[in-house]
């Protein structure tokens, strides 16, 4: 019998991300050099169907969009942004069968990706936003003490 092991990234989620916290996904692609505008346009309309696909608003998709960047300077030509209704509804967004498919085809088409998961608390008297980010470093400019690590938490408080 296989024993399936979950994702680690599911661990890094659920400990990163406050359960009363709504979660930013955000991807930008890089296409592969042969991929054309067409294909391009096709995978990505599959893409922006997946919040549909994998529940939408039941299932804590709160709001989802696949758009062209308007920066096209990196050759990163394409953005998903999903909001989502904290941790789980995360979760299983990425674990659903329709989700990891694409995953599939898009690793076919993409020359790179990069992913920023943000946890956002509701704004407002005292509120603040603790960004978790992966993939990327974060570092202060003001009374630099060093460079945030992706296991550590940014917080901002908002005036």
């Amino acid at each position: 019998m296989t024993q399936v092991t979950e994702n680690p990234l599911y661990t890094f989620i659920r400990d990163g991300v406050p359960s009363d916290a709504d979660l930013l996904h955000i991807v930008t692609f890089k296409f592969k050099a042969d991929v054309t505008e067409e294909e391009q346009i096709a995978v990505m309309a599959e893409c922006a169907a997946l919040h549909k696909l994998c529940g939408g608003a039941k299932a804590g998709i709160k709001s989802f969009s696949v758009r062209p960047n308007i920066d096209q300077r990196k050759g990163y030509g394409w953005v998903e942004v999903g909001l989502f209704a904290g941790p789980e509804a995360f979760i299983n967004f990425h674990a659903h069968p329709d989700h990891v498919a694409f995953g599939q085809k898009i690793a076919g088409l993409a020359e790179h990706w990069v992913v920023s998961d943000v946890a956002i608390n509701p704004l407002g008297e005292g509120s603040y936003l603790e960004a978790y980010t992966r993939n990327t470093e974060l570092s202060l400019e003001e009374g630099d003490k060093g460079v945030y690590s992706p296991s550590q938490s940014l917080r901002i408080k908002i005036r």
